[in-house]
C-alpha cells in the first residue's frame, strides 16, 4: 500500500515537472 501511494506521488511530481518544463520550453519559442 505505501509503495503504491508513492509510485502515485512519483507520477504526479514527474507529471507537474514536464508541464512546468512544456510551458517554460514554448515560453522562449
Amino acid at each position: 500500500m505505501v509503495s503504491s501511494m508513492l509510485n502515485f506521488v512519483i507520477c504526479l511530481i514527474k507529471h507537474l515537472f514536464l508541464k512546468k518544463n512544456i510551458t517554460i520550453l514554448s515560453r522562449l519559442q
